[in-house]
């Protein structure tokens, strides 16, 4: 079995303000007062805070919202299916549908990046992730991720130095990298509750012998933390 694991974030910070202000640097000599400089740092300040416990446990972490939502949008949790030919459609019971970006068989190498998924011809969730550097016992690796879903999208991005969340309405939450020290008065009996990560796993066919495969055991999982695994399809 084998699992590709995303466990936390930084944001996708814009450039459109560092990019106007280098392009207009000779539209003019005059300078902002202090005062209009105070003011338009203290307005930017106002879209970012602290990545810590009360965030995490409280009514505005925006990564649980978008969860609880897109499970009631499922409306069942862990349901199962069979992949179809291509390896990269599940049908679900009650209606469900899964779309994997990249098509997988649980017997070979793959890694999907990119999952959707639906309900009685309506989308509840859409999940991209990228990994520009894997996890390892000595960093933890770098990349970002997003969930949306019917409330707006949450972006999460993450290196060895910082993390962050951007909920949708444009609030910034975000740390240090060290997120397991910084945030340890979070951890308790269930983990690092209401941290955004989430999990994607392939398990390979059982053989019963060396000639026989069992059917249906080949299977592909996904979940996210704060709602239980969303799918899991065998090969057909």
């Amino acid at each position: 079995m084998s699992s590709t694991r995303g466990i936390f974030p930084v944001v996708l910070v814009s450039v459109l303000g560092a990019g106007f202000a280098l392009a207009c640097g000779a539209c003019g000599s005059s300078k902002p007062s202090p005062d209009t400089a105070a003011d338009e740092a203290s307005s930017a300040g106002s879209h970012e805070k602290k990545l810590d416990c009360a965030f995490l446990k409280g009514d505005q972490n925006c990564w649980k919202i978008v969860a609880a939502k897109v499970s009631a949008c499922l409306g069942a949790v862990h349901a199962t299916g069979k992949l179809e030919a291509d390896l990269s459609v599940c049908r679900l019971q009650d209606e469900g549908m899964v779309k994997l970006g990249s098509a997988c068989d649980p017997d070979k190498e793959c890694e999907v990046q990119d999952v959707f998924m639906g309900k009685a011809g309506k989308k509840c969730l859409e999940f991209h992730a990228t990994v520009t550097k894997p996890a390892s016992e000595m960093d933890r690796g770098a990349g970002h991720f997003e969930l949306a879903g019917a409330d707006g999208t949450v972006k999460v991005e993450y290196d060895e130095k910082k993390k962050s969340i951007t909920c949708p309405d444009g609030m910034v939450y975000s740390g240090s990298g060290d997120w397991k020290k910084e945030l340890a008065e979070c951890n308790d009996e269930s983990g690092f509750s209401g941290m955004p990560s989430y999990s994607f796993t392939k398990t390979a066919t059982v053989m019963e012998n060396k000639k026989t495969k069992k059917a249906g055991t080949g299977n592909v999982s996904f979940e996210i933390s704060s709602v239980d695994p969303l799918f899991d399809c065998s090969k057909p």
